[in-house]
Order: structure tokens, then sequence, then C-alpha cells
């Protein structure tokens, strides 16, 4: 999925796909460290933003849920993020071939088998990601 993402948001210049370790913070940027599975931040003239990243930036954030607790990525990191102003969050679930995205605190959210879009505000086109076709490379 980084991959993908990356390969989208390059010639677009204006998202950065990051992948674990990497941190984003909320507040004073000295307390609080998160670091989601996958992450983009955006990218202003050409330029990201100093590290580590502010939790409010990131355009997306997205885990692999965890087999152990689960309920620590559909439910206290959704509000963590969410609340902080993460513009969507998603939890990929390998083991049901599903995705959960949230687009904000009070979206209710979606389980998704098929397809997922996500695009940067001002994109033309956006990311599209074949769920059946994804699971099935990501699982070989």
């Amino acid at each position: 999925m980084y991959a993908l993402l990356r390969e989208y948001l390059q010639p677009l210049g204006a998202g950065r796909a990051k992948i674990s370790p990497a941190d984003a913070r909320r507040g004073d940027r000295t307390h609080n460290r998160v670091q989601p599975d996958m992450f983009v931040g955006p990218v202003a003239d050409g330029k990201r933003p100093a590290y580590p990243h502010d939790l409010h930036d990131l355009l997306l954030a997205v885990e692999v849920v965890s087999p152990i607790n689960p309920r620590l990525d559909y439910h206290i990191k959704r509000e963590l993020y969410l609340r902080d102003g993460v513009g969507e969050y998603w939890v990929v679930n390998p083991d049901a071939r599903k995705v959960s995205r949230w687009r904000g605190r009070d979206d209710p959210g979606e389980w998704l088998s098929e397809r997922i879009e996500w695009s940067l505000p001002d994109a033309a086109q956006p990311f599209v990601l074949m769920l059946p076709e994804f699971f099935d490379e990501a699982l070989r």
C-alpha cells in the first residue's frame, strides 16, 4: 500500500507517504508520540514540514489491525487521530480482507471490501485501491 500511495503522490508534489518508524506528535511536539503504520503528510512549496510531524497536519493515517488488541486500532487510535485533526483514518484488516475508513470525528465509518478511494484536496484523480487484488498480492 505504501508503494502504491507513494506512486500516486509523487507526481502531485503535495503529499508524502511515510511508513513506521516515523513519528507524529501532538501539542508541543515533545510528548504523546504516535507512529501510525503509514501516513501521508503535506508538502508545501516542495518542502516537507519539520520532523516530527504534527498529528493535526496528517492527511491520512493507516493502521494494520493488531491481532492482539484490535480495540487499540478501531477505537483508541481512531479517536486520538480524528480528535487531533487527521483528515482520514483507515484500519486495514488482512484477516477480514477489509479496510475500515473514517472521514472525521462524526463519521460513523464504513467497512470496504471492494475498493477504497482517497485523494489530496486539489488532485485531479483519486488514489484507487482495488481491495481484492491488493489483499491477494499482499497476502501471497
